[in-house]
């Protein structure tokens, strides 16, 4: 990764074929690891054939299945059926890939199948959708921004260690990974020496 003075991401290089390789002969090969967590996360770098065989699982084993979009050009790769994802993570723009419009987007994910859609508004905060309820949005924390490197990485993981507790308490992931990530916005290090297993717990 090469960084902007400002901290954000300005060149970005990674062997993303060994991610291609991530295929359902691949992945079956693991199932018994899925088959036993609390949680099982799914990148949105993972090629389109991988998801069902994904699905099923979490349809057939009730383990909450977490998406975490990783950009607007790989959305693409999700399938038009996504019954079985618990919560999907991403972007405004990323939401603006299935629809112009939050309400539209939010509106014809969930007639895909996704149970909620938590999506990052940056400084703004979150928003959070389920079915049969209007968006819930959660401010972000002020706090001096010293480098913007690993934030959503991190709003990533304090969801899905929050659901890891609680799988279906939204509320109480929406308020872990906004602290995670205004956590990371305040340190240079890849990860702020304040991050411990207590930190989580106590949130």
């Amino acid at each position: 990764a090469v960084l902007a003075p400002d901290g954000s991401l300005h060149l970005g290089l990674a062997a993303m074929p060994l991610v291609e390789r991530l295929n359902p002969w691949a992945l079956q090969a693991s199932q018994a690891l899925r088959a036993s967590a609390a949680l099982v996360v799914a990148d949105g770098n993972l090629p389109t054939d991988a998801w069902p065989l994904l699905l099923a699982e979490a349809r057939a084993s009730g383990i909450p299945l977490v998406g975490v979009a990783v950009s607007e050009a790989k959305m693409e790769r999700l399938p038009e059926r996504l019954d079985g994802l618990h919560l999907l993570v991403m972007n405004l723009g990323e939401l603006a890939t299935i629809a112009p419009e939050p309400h539209e987007a939010f509106e014809r994910l969930h007639a895909r199948g996704v149970d909620g859609v938590l999506v990052s508004k940056g400084a703004e905060g979150l928003l959070l959708s389920t079915p049969g309820h209007a968006p819930r949005h959660w401010p972000a924390p002020e706090v001096a921004v010293v480098d913007v490197t690993g934030a959503g990485d991190a709003l990533s993981a304090g969801v899905c260690a929050s659901l890891l507790r609680a799988p279906g308490d939204f509320d109480a992931a929406a308020r872990l990974g906004l602290a995670l990530a205004a956590l990371t916005l305040q340190t240079t290090d890849s990860v702020h020496p304040e991050l411990t297993p207590d930190f989580l717990r106590d949130r």
